[in-house]
């Protein structure tokens, strides 16, 4: 059965995926971003730990962290269309930026109530990010090799997952676990400055009318 040009078996495909302007910068960043997001998530179970000893405590925290994806997800989504996935990202990341600025300089006089409230507003960033993370390959890469940049993308992503939690234990057993979520920041920051060089090839969801209106349109729809 013929099959489409893949990351595996087009390698003109990678050649001009890799010459189009923002995508080593957008694939960079994500992986950086991605990073962070895995060693925040260490450095947080270790910090409840820490503080409660309790499993149930540390899985309350997780579950508050993931709870805002059920509602925000889609809204992030239909943000993405009609917003533009690349303008969402910046701010979102930089949010995440400096919640974990402030968890890496009150870590080790923060309650499980202050922590809490940071790991809610992290959950709240990283599920209307969640949406836009995905569609905004769509934005900077032409169709033709959409094939080769989505497996690519996603590569990245996974291997973060399997780099970020060892990297979080290096951090945390050999300095603190304030470097722990200061690195995290730091990741989260480099993938802002670096989607400052990425640009939309197609924004086909984009609407002509300002933001606000489009805002509102996107939560009425939701």
């Amino acid at each position: 059965m013929p099959t489409g040009p893949t990351l595996i078996n087009d390698p003109q495909g990678l050649r001009a995926l890799i010459a189009t302007p923002g995508v080593v910068a957008f694939m960079t960043g994500r992986f950086v971003a991605a990073l962070g997001i895995w060693i925040e998530r260490i450095g947080i179970g270790w910090l409840v730990w820490t503080l409660t000893g309790s499993v149930g405590w540390v899985g309350a925290i997780a579950f508050l962290r993931l709870a805002p994806a059920i509602v925000l997800a889609p809204y992030g989504g239909v943000l993405a269309d009609r917003v533009g996935a690349l303008r969402l990202l910046a701010p979102c990341h930089l949010g995440n930026a400096l919640v974990l600025v402030v968890l890496a300089v009150a870590a080790p006089m923060l309650s499980v109530g202050g922590l809490a409230g940071a790991v809610l507003a992290l959950g709240l960033f990283q599920s209307l990010a969640a949406a836009p993370t995905k569609s905004a390959v769509a934005e900077i890469v032409p169709p033709a090799i959409l094939p080769t940049a989505v497996p690519l993308s996603a590569m990245g992503f996974h291997l973060a997952a399997f780099v970020g939690p060892a990297l979080a234990g290096v951090v945390i057993g050999a300095i603190s676990l304030s470097a722990a979520f200061a690195v995290a920041a730091a990741g989260h920051l480099v993938f802002v400055l670096l989607l400052r060089r990425c640009r939309v090839h197609e924004l086909s969801g984009a609407e002509s009318d300002g933001l606000p209106p489009r805002l509102w349109a996107a939560a009425v729809h939701c």
